[in-house]
């Protein structure tokens, strides 16, 4: 076995332990948002000030029975292959949320994400220095895992943005597909207690209006708040 494969199943094994460790203690109610960190030369990265102001949208929403309020955790991740899933996976540790819902910047729109392809393949380094052309994030692993978070749901139910919202199946191959592959196998699973899915939206580099994040942030909102019936 080669050493790059005994690095990526050690990996697994390190996130499904993590994952197992928190599932004994239920936050039926939370929900746990992640983004990213500033890349590309840019200095902010616009997913983290959406899931910021997302996350104080949504802190104390009402479930569906309205019994327990929606309680909100927030990680900023780093841009590096592999490395970011297992800090979401410590951040999300010592708890079983409802749902994962990651975030990333990618074009100027907001595309929610069904599933992530088991690809890494890009020219463009992450903020580690690491480029990765056409390799497989696990060798012998699913070539997609779809998400069991409701984002077609959440899609239709989210008001337009901009140019347009977009239901997509497409993740990329970048860190955010990395991240969403490897979250989308520890969460993404039959009878998994948490759902996981991924958004991209518009980066800083994209005009005011449609860059704006109060905007984008209202738009998650509204659709995650109509799809709340599938998620509590």
């Amino acid at each position: 076995m080669d050493a790059r494969l005994q690095n990526r199943l050690r990996l697994l094994v390190a996130l499904v332990v993590a994952f197992a460790a928190s599932s004994p203690i239920a936050r039926a109610s939370e929900i746990v948002l992640t983004a990213f960190e500033p890349f590309g030369g840019l200095p902010v990265n616009n997913s983290a000030v959406v899931v910021e102001k997302l996350a104080w949208l949504l802190e104390g929403t009402p479930t569906l029975d309205r019994s327990d309020p929606v309680r909100i955790s927030t990680c900023i991740l780093p841009v590096e292959y592999d490395r970011a899933a297992k800090v979401a996976l410590d951040c999300v540790g010592g708890r079983t949320p409802a749902l994962v819902l990651s975030f990333g910047a990618g074009g100027c729109e907001i595309d929610f994400e069904t599933r992530a392809r088991n690809l890494d393949s890009t020219y463009a380094a992450d903020n580690a220095g690491v480029r990765r052309v056409n390799r497989p994030i696990l060798p012998g692993g699913p070539k997609v895992v779809e998400f069991n978070a409701p984002m077609k749901s959440i899609y239709r139910m989210a008001p337009p943005f901009g140019s347009a919202n977009h239901l997509s199946n497409d993740a990329g191959a970048y860190v955010c597909n990395n991240t969403a592959y490897w979250l989308g196998r520890m969460f993404a699973t039959p009878g998994s207690p948490t759902r996981y899915g991924f958004v991209h939206v518009p980066p800083t580099s994209c005009s005011p209006i449609t860059a704006n994040a109060d905007a984008i942030a209202n738009t998650i909102y509204r659709g995650i708040r109509r799809a709340m019936p599938e998620l509590f």
